[in-house]
């Protein structure tokens, strides 16, 4: 089946849930018994409800005990609240396929693709209408209708909600299962052979051999769950030796019937068996046809009226597997449950598994002699047929006259009835042309044989001379690739050992780096205290701050301050007359202290001089040559540098009314 694109995205069924009908609106009607009914879905397990001491029996645990899995059922709670169950019948399966496999999974429904959850895939396969078949790696499952043109015409729906059953066969019986139809012949027909009608129902079931299989592998799946929960919930205790012992009832068997007197057979009137000769009905007459490979009940069983009847009654309902549930004996006293043993079922299990071995055995032999046969049948194709053999009787004794037979030879020792019974000398004639045909045939290929043999010295020297040359080839392609493989490799290690150096060369600058700028800031920071203990030691007067205030102004002034050579509060010459320890920033400098500060300026310098130095002053201080040349991103701490900031534009700002009055004496 032609499957849909794969760019389409599948449809996703995995939230909808147990609700049939979600393709199909007729689903419903062919699955629940009521429109308004819920479907369920579980796994059988006969541990269910058993208490806690159900999994804990250790003394009936067993090692070699085979564990199935979970067998899937269906419960379906009506309208009322009564809730029913089934078993979820099993799909088909391609050859090889062991299981249903996982879900949920991506399928095909209809030509659709579809991302299924297994409760959908229950409920399409519990719906007649629908096949669904799990194919083998790499197809993808399948759910496709059946051929539905005949099936609804003639089936409808079945009063429990099963499955409908099929045909019996072409002469127009409906409405049976699917099972094998037992007819009732006289005993003639059963001395001559099956009649035509017996051979194509063998035939018809030879075909169902792996459906039957199926069913009583889950018919022994059911019976031997349903022995294990007797066994873990009810342990048959000890037996008396005195008491009879009764021997299981297997599923598949049925007790013995009442003995009845049966009806003599009549063989006075001659049956023929032909496929136009009718069958007759008689109850009494009926004995089963016989069937290869297949379970027959007992011959003589089948002349008891209880079992016709029996037979008769499973022939007109479903196929249902009987299974004894009776845990007491007639008499009233505790027994042992009639259920199969695990030996048992391990048993006809590896009987069943024996017969597909053999069956498949046997297909494989076949297979091998087909093959043989075709070679041979090839191989044999160049060859010429063996000369025919005329018919003239003339021509045959012209050519035994021109051989020259000796006739007294040839008919010596023979009697009147062997001189009968042998073929005629004419049969085993041949003509000269063919013969001469067929002898150059083998000549022909007896002398390519010998051409053959005589060079075949000649083949071996040139295959021993190939194979020298592929051996020296191939030496040297693999000398090649070692080369190859060896300058790659040295040359992998070089590209390692480069990018080494370069990293520890990378790493060598920036230790040497690091240590340089560690030692100037070493040496600034030394400098910087060197500086501080000169100014901080001794008396301190208005000479000493003015003397400091021009030293530090050339210093500021002369260096290049960054982040690697930061700038600190005592690199700055502020305009104040403190002593460096008491001073302090903003608080020591405003207008008062600068303008105070270059009053007393003014008295220690000469005019040409303290006008050059105060518009020297203005210019350092400006915010426009303090951002120009950086000097706010060279102090590192942020706290100190709105400090800064704040001081150096009031200082700037106090300069700019003494620079204006320094300015306008200039110009007088």
């Amino acid at each position: 089946m032609s499957g849909p694109s794969s760019s389409k995205l599948p449809i996703n069924l995995v939230e909808v849930g147990p609700i049939p009908g979600v393709f199909d609106p007729t689903q419903k009607a062919r699955i629940l018994r009521d429109e308004r009914s819920v479907l369920h879905f579980s796994a059988f397990d006969p541990l269910t409800a058993g208490g806690q001491d159900a999994s804990l029996n250790l003394r009936k645990l067993n090692l070699d005990e085979e564990k199935h899995p979970p067998k899937r059922i269906v419960i379906e709670v009506a309208p009322t609240g009564k809730s029913t169950w089934r078993f979820v019948p099993s799909a088909r399966r391609d050859e090889g396929v062991d299981n249903e496999g996982i879900w949920p999974r991506v399928i095909h429904i209809c030509e659709r693709l579809v991302y299924c959850s297994q409760d959908q895939w229950d409920i399409y396969k519990l719906d007649p209408y629908y096949d669904c078949v799990v194919k083998k790696y790499p197809g993808i499952t399948t759910i496709s209708p059946r051929n539905a043109a005949g099936r609804e015409a003639t089936l409808g729906p079945t009063p429990l909600g099963k499955r409908p059953y099929d045909n019996l066969s072409n002469d127009g019986m409906q409405g049976g299962p699917n099972k094998r139809v037992h007819r009732d012949v006289t005993m003639e027909s059963v001395r001559s052979g099956a009649t035509t009608e017996d051979e194509a129902e063998d035939e018809a079931e030879g075909d169902k051999d792996g459906e039957e299989d199926e069913d009583e592998d889950e018919e022994n799946f059911v019976a031997e769950m349903v022995a294990d929960e007797t066994q873990y919930r009810n342990p048959a205790p000890p037996t008396s030796r005195s008491a009879p012992k009764r021997s299981p009832i297997t599923p598949r068997m049925k007790p013995p019937p009442t003995p009845r007197a049966a009806k003599p057979v009549s063989q006075a009137a001659p049956f023929s068996a032909g496929p136009s000769s009718p069958i007759t009905q008689t109850r009494g007459q009926s004995v089963p046809p016989e069937e290869s490979g297949k379970k027959r009940k007992d011959f003589a069983s089948k002349f008891e009226p209880g079992v016709v009847k029996e037979e008769q009654e499973e022939d007109l309902h479903p196929r249902r597997k009987r299974v004894n549930f009776e845990g007491i004996e007639r008499n009233g006293g505790p027994s042992n449950p009639p259920y199969p043993t695990q030996r048992e079922l391990r048993a006809k299990r590896r009987e069943r598994e024996e017969q597909k071995r053999k069956r498949w055995e046997k297909e494989q032999q076949a297979r091998i002699r087909e093959r043989d046969e075709r070679a041979i049948r090839e191989a044999m194709e160049g060859v010429p047929p063996p000369p025919t053999q005329p018919q003239s009787s003339y021509f045959n004794f012209q050519s035994h006259a021109n051989q020259g037979i000796d006739r007294d030879s040839s008919m010596r020792g023979f009697s009147d009835f062997e001189e009968a019974d042998m073929p005629k000398p004419e049969s085993r004639a041949f003509t000269s042309e063919e013969e001469a045909a067929r002898v150059a045939a083998i000549e022909e290929s007896r002398r390519k044989l010998q051409a053959l043999e005589a060079d075949r010295p000649l083949w071996e020297k040139a295959a021993k001379e190939r194979r020298a040359r592929e051996e020296v080839e191939e030496a040297e392609a693999s000398a090649k690739i070692e080369a190859k493989k060896r300058k790659e490799k040295e040359q992998t290690r070089q590209q390692a050992e480069r990018l080494r150096r370069e990293q520890e060369e990378a790493e060598a600058q920036i230790r040497r780096e690091q240590e340089k700028k560690d030692a100037e800031r070493a040496r600034q920071a030394q400098e910087r205290r060197a500086r501080r203990a000169r100014w901080t030691s001794g008396r301190w007067t208005t000479a000493r701050a003015v003397e400091r205030f021009k030293e530090t102004s050339d210093y500021f002034d002369m260096t290049r301050f960054s982040e690697e050579h930061p700038l600190f509060i005592d690199d700055v010459p502020w305009p104040t007359l403190r002593h460096p320890d008491a001073f302090s920033l903003p608080e020591d400098v405003d207008w008062d202290s600068v303008e105070y500060f270059f009053d007393v300026l003014k008295t220690h310098m000469r005019t040409q001089e303290y006008i050059a130095f105060v518009e020297k002053s203005h210019r350092r201080f400006h915010p426009d040559r303090w951002r120009s040349r950086g000097l706010f991103r060279a102090v590192l701490d942020s706290e100190q540098r709105n400090y800064m900031e704040i001081a150096a534009t009031t200082v700037s700002q106090a300069l700019t009314p003494i620079w204006q009055k320094v300015r306008s004496l200039k110009q007088a």
